[in-house]
């Protein structure tokens, strides 16, 4: 399956990729709101080099069976969106 992206074009750095994303899912969960960094506070995003909204802030423990559920709806989301590309 072709994405659209050239060898030239894919990420060189994984670890910058990794920290885009996280960054990405921060915003998205508003954590910079509550972050003790004023940085991320006043862009209202998380900017923060340690990521301390996220160590302030750890995710609430998920039981094994919860994880298992939610790794299922992922993977049938996964399916249907590419169910949904096929020609």
């Amino acid at each position: 399956m072709n994405d659209g992206l050239e060898d030239s074009e894919a990420p060189r750095d994984i670890e910058a990729v990794r920290a885009s994303v996280l960054r990405k899912l921060l915003d998205l969960r508003g954590m910079a709101r509550r972050c003790r960094e004023p940085i991320c506070r006043r862009a209202r995003r998380c900017l923060g080099r340690d990521f301390r909204c996220l160590r302030d802030y750890p995710p609430r423990p998920v039981s094994e069976e919860e994880a298992a559920r939610r790794r299922a709806f992922i993977n049938r989301a996964i399916k249907r969106r590419l169910a949904e590309l096929e020609p």
